[in-house]
């Protein structure tokens, strides 16, 4: 939001939303993202997330799927 703010050079909704439309970001937290970036195409949506599958696994939070970002396997309980 702040790199949008700068670019845009202004505080105006919609001048800063014009900007984050324009921008991609590969670093600092972006980079964290499933995908390795965000950026926003026309609907506003993040064309590069990908969607992933977490699970509660010994009182922590895991990746399940998809394989790429899975730090474990996915349990299956009735």
């Amino acid at each position: 939001l702040v790199a949008a703010m700068e670019k845009a050079k202004s505080c105006e909704p919609k001048k800063i939303a014009a900007a984050l439309h324009g921008l991609t970001v590969t670093s600092g937290p972006a980079a964290a993202m499933p995908g390795g970036k965000i950026s926003f195409g026309e609907d506003g949506t993040n064309p590069d997330a990908t969607p992933i599958l977490t699970q509660w696994k010994d009182g922590k939070t895991v990746t399940v799927w998809p394989k790429e970002y899975a730090t474990t396997t996915i349990e299956l309980t009735k």
